[in-house]
């Protein structure tokens, strides 16, 4: 097996930090869930180093001791019993993946649209610890998850999950953010200010990590709207 078949197909995208990520603690009845997020060297490797639970514990403090000296970064975050009574354990879990990866995907929601429901902000956490679970390689792959995250709080049998809205949340915004997408073609109503607003703001947000700026196409614009906005 190749230990380093990941980290090498993202170092040779010009990836330069990686972090391993992972959570323990949802199997018990209780006690807190701890998430960890470590980046190494590159080409760093620790000999004998396998599942924790596998090795005696003055094995685990000899390699915690030697991955704490030679790492670049460690992130830890702990998930308490009260918060896990509050959001339960699979959301507790998540958010303990992301906090521990320093990505605040719930205060970033709560920041864009403060009177978002609950369910909405807890969705995109989900979304977030499946992207850095799942090692998403640029913004785009970590839209996709997002939509997963989206489409698991879409009520079953209802219009979203039928209509697969979630999803579809998250590859529009995988095709936004990708270097392919050129231009956003956006049809507005007439002298629809707004909606004109929304596709702006949207553009400008994804040209925040995109290399070529996206371009954005308003289509069903009064002439004054058009003028006044551009």
């Amino acid at each position: 097996m190749n230990n380093y078949e990941f980290e090498t197909k993202y170092y040779n995208q010009g990836i330069e930090y990686i972090a391993g990520v992972d959570e323990v603690g949802r199997g018990p009845l209780a006690g807190p869930v701890v998430a960890a997020a470590v980046i190494m060297p590159k080409g760093f490797y620790i000999e004998g180093i396998t599942d924790s639970k596998k090795l005696s514990e003055k094995k685990r403090n000899y390699y915690e001791k030697l991955i704490l000296e030679n790492a670049i970064s460690v992130g830890i975050s702990f998930m308490g019993e009260r918060v896990i009574d509050e959001i339960n354990i699979y959301e507790a879990s998540r958010k303990a993946i992301c906090d521990a990866a320093g990505v605040d995907a719930y205060g970033i929601t709560k920041g864009i649209q403060p009177i978002c429901f609950e369910n909405a902000a807890w969705a995109y956490v989900v979304g977030a610890a499946l992207a850095l679970k799942n090692k998403a390689k640029d913004a785009a792959e970590a839209a996709k998850w997002i939509g997963v995250g989206l489409q698991s709080f879409c009520i079953p049998g209802s219009v979203a999950d039928d209509r697969k809205v979630g999803l579809g949340h998250g590859n529009l915004g995988a095709m936004l953010l990708s270097e392919e997408t050129k231009c956003f073609a956006f049809l507005a109503g007439h002298e629809s200010f707004a909606a004109a607003e929304g596709a702006i703001g949207i553009a400008k947000t994804a040209n925040k990590v995109r290399k070529e700026p996206l371009r954005v196409i308003l289509n069903g614009l009064g002439k004054d709207a058009a003028k006044i906005i551009s």
